[in-house]
């Protein structure tokens, strides 16, 4: 097996666009479990991109964050690519108008992850020129100190035809065609506050707040990441990201948050006007 060693701490490489972390061992506090991520993406064309997610839980001690002093992020390659994609190789499925540079795809979605929190990294993928099945390789990094657990996160990418398939994957140790990544947590149910009736006028905000509860005992505050619906009766409003409500006309509705491919429904919003 290939290693690069890198010996260039927390810099960026104008010259080749590229983030290069310390060569050392995962630091103690720093640890992540897989949860969820997005299918595998199918029939691209040729240098499309596409959009895909993977969702992990903070098991360690140390809190995440996107910014500043040693972010969370996403790094291209792993032990588990071929010898042309290890860690911090420049990425074959970079794309430029998106990602933060050629291995790098993004940081973590949310400001900050405490332990036993959940976030995903959310970002796209350009698919190679050529007609294939592809597999896109990442792994975990606190930029600027040390890599953390190498599961063999990847992505599988079908382009155009596999009949003339290429060939630049196929010597991947990781031959399961699933990412090692242990059993996966779901979503078991969701609350929303408050559970009691609203009353508000017309123009008025509201702030609904949603919690996940998931399928280890944990929960986590997902009113920022959820997808946010109203449904009329007589009155009208609208309900924004992070669950902001205001107030239309006269009348009655509700909102409806989903997340983790769970839903749940408000108690009545009556609107009673100016």
């Amino acid at each position: 097996m290939k290693k690069i060693v890198l010996f260039s701490i927390g810099i960026l490489l104008a010259s080749a666009s590229l983030f290069v972390v310390p060569a050392q061992a995962y630091i103690s506090g720093y640890a992540y479990e897989f949860v969820d991520q997005s299918v595998y993406p199918t029939n691209l064309n040729p240098n499309e991109t596409t959009n895909v997610w993977i969702e992990i839980k903070n098991i360690g001690t140390a809190t995440w964050r996107n910014s500043g002093d040693y972010p969370i992020r996403l790094g291209a390659g792993s032990e588990y690519g071929n010898e042309n994609q290890q860690r911090d190789y420049s990425s074959e499925f970079y794309d430029s108008a998106t990602w933060l540079s050629a291995n790098r795809p993004t940081a973590i979605l949310h400001p900050e992850i405490r332990p036993g929190w959940h976030t995903r990294f959310q970002f796209n993928i350009k698919a190679p020129s050529n007609n294939g099945t592809y597999k896109a390789y990442f792994t975990p990094v606190v930029d600027g100190k040390a890599w953390m657990k190498d599961i063999g996160i990847f992505w599988q990418l079908t382009v155009g035809s596999t009949d003339n398939s290429d060939t630049n994957n196929t010597n991947n140790q990781n031959t399961n065609n699933t990412n090692q990544s242990g059993a996966n947590i779901t979503v078991t149910s969701l609350t929303l506050s408050p559970t009691a009736p609203l009353t508000i006028r017309t123009g008025d905000t509201y702030n609904y707040t949603l919690t996940a509860i998931y399928s280890d005992g944990s929960q986590q505050d997902v009113t920022s990441i959820a997808v946010w619906d109203v449904s009329y009766d007589t009155g009208t409003g609208n309900v924004y990201p992070a669950g902001r409500f205001i107030a239309g006309s006269m009348g009655t509705c509700w909102v409806t948050a989903t997340f983790g491919g769970k839903s749940i429904k408000s108690a009545l919003i009556t609107i009673a006007g100016l």
